[in-house]
């Protein structure tokens, strides 16, 4: 089994795009054929509409949801709020700093898998 980089829990910066120069945890890795998507907790929400369905009394909704952006644009960032590289040691299967060789500690995030806000549409 091999271990990524970066993870779910690491505490990172945003070096491109719109948000460039955030600073938060990564709440969800995507992991698809040809890329990889993170979710970081202090970037802006995408609003969703939910079309309303008569036949089953569901009314129309606006939701709001966390978007992903390329793990490109994300740089790991240690206890000093400085920007590091991790290597993983083939030892113990552990990752480190490589400027400081010492351990790199997850922030633990909130165990909400998806989370989702109504919008008041008044």
């Amino acid at each position: 089994m091999s271990i990524s980089k970066i993870q779910t829990g690491d505490k990172v910066k945003i070096i491109a795009g719109k948000n460039k120069g955030l600073v938060g945890v990564i709440l969800k890795v995507i992991s698809t054929r040809n890329s990889k998507r993170v979710v970081v907790d202090t970037l802006d929400k995408i609003v969703k509409y939910k079309k309303p369905n008569a036949a089953y009394g569901v009314q129309g909704q606006m939701l709001q949801v966390p978007r992903p952006i390329e793990i490109s644009n994300v740089a790991l960032v240690d206890n000093n709020g400085t920007i590091s590289k991790s290597y993983v040691d083939s030892i113990k299967k552990i990752r480190l700093y490589r400027s400081t060789n010492l351990l790199v500690e997850k922030t633990i995030p909130k165990k909400n898998k998806r989370k989702v806000e109504l919008l008041d549409t008044k």
